[in-house]
């Protein structure tokens, strides 16, 4: 049976997105294509505007800007809109979901940019009545950094497709070596995503024994030039793979000996619960958000300390947790769960059925 949530005007929820290119999708496109797709499991009636936007890391020239600002005038969708996003929010908006706050943490250095999210700022403490985190360290600093009261924000975390990562997954990609120990890093190719760490963390290893396999595209180029530079002078063996669909992902996950994930800022990171899902170990960095995710399971060095990743990575090889239970703990993270909380906060916002 299909359901629409509506305002008293009765018109359905309309759903902001951002137009992300296919062989960009990294986690928050992600996550919002699997939140719609378990609406549309329900049953759930609504509207999507989609809008393209260039990236607020990369340099933002007069031309970008001025189309950042069009969105920002012109979409105007009747109430009740959702944006999933923050760079358009619209006055109609009555809930937003929060993916991200790292602008507002690690302000941009770009001055254009920078103003660009105090305007942000100012719609996101004006317009929406219900918040949605996608972790509670998301919703702490919403609260401690914008002033957001607790009781306006909702929860609802990333959830694990338990179909798509289970261990049998898929045969091991060529990329990962069998004669070697394949370290797998997933994700944007951003400093906050410490890639330069785990360079610095192999250099201190037997770097004969490693191949670090890097999955994501490379928005930065001259960050990623660094690190690889940084890695020929350790005698790192680093391989990027690029942008991997989404269907052949979960055998990366798989046939890799450990996920390191050592990034510095974070909000609902997705390839932790993925990877232990495919029954792989990970090794985290210490910051609240993979705390959230790892639980007791994951191995976890001190954020920003190169000598400490290398020294956990070889703890995580030699006192590996059982798959069994590392999927059992991924997989109670499910879709569903953060489609119940998109539920109660759109009822909290009176967007009823």
């Amino acid at each position: 049976m299909e359901r629409a949530f509506r305002n008293g005007a009765g018109h359905p929820v309309t759903i902001l997105v951002e137009e992300i290119p296919e062989n960009m999708k990294n986690g928050p496109p992600l996550y919002v294509d699997y939140v719609v797709a378990e609406f549309r499991k329900r049953g759930i009636r609504f509207n999507i505007v989609s809008y393209r936007v260039p990236h607020y890391r990369k340099p933002l020239g007069l031309q970008q800007y001025g189309t950042i600002l069009w969105h920002r005038l012109w979409i105007r969708p009747p109430s009740p809109v959702h944006p999933m996003y923050l760079i358009v929010l619209p006055p109609t908006t009555k809930v937003v979901t929060i993916q991200s706050l790292t602008p507002f943490r690690m302000p941009p250095e770009d001055p254009i940019a920078r103003q660009l999210f105090r305007m942000v700022e100012r719609d996101l403490l004006r317009y929406p009545e219900i918040y949605v985190a996608v972790s509670n360290t998301t919703k702490r600093d919403l609260h401690e950094l914008l002033g957001v009261s607790l009781d306006s924000i909702f929860v609802a975390p990333p959830g694990v497709d338990r179909n798509e990562f289970r261990p049998d997954a898929g045969p091991r990609p060529s990329v990962m070596r069998p004669d070697k120990i394949n370290l797998l890093h997933v994700g944007n190719g951003f400093p906050r995503k410490g890639i330069h760490l785990l360079v610095e963390a192999l250099g201190r290893l037997d770097t004969s024994r490693y191949r670090l396999v890097r999955a994501g595209p490379l928005p930065d180029p001259a960050y990623s030039d660094a690190y690889h530079r940084r890695a020929k002078e350790l005698g790192v063996d680093l391989v990027e793979c690029g942008y991997i669909d989404r269907a052949e992902l979960p055998a990366y996950f798989a046939n890799s000996d450990l996920l390191v994930a050592p990034s510095i800022d974070e909000d609902g990171p997705m390839p932790p619960l993925e990877a232990m899902a495919c029954g792989t170990n990970v090794v985290l960095s210490d910051i609240p958000p993979h705390r959230e995710r790892g639980g007791d399971l994951a191995f976890f060095f001190r954020s920003g300390d190169a000598e400490h990743l290398a020294s956990t990575i070889e703890n995580a090889l030699q006192n590996r947790r059982s798959p069994d239970r590392l999927r059992t703990h991924a997989t109670a993270y499910s879709w569903g769960l953060a489609a119940d909380a998109y539920e109660k906060a759109y009822a909290q916002a009176g967007i009823g059925l």
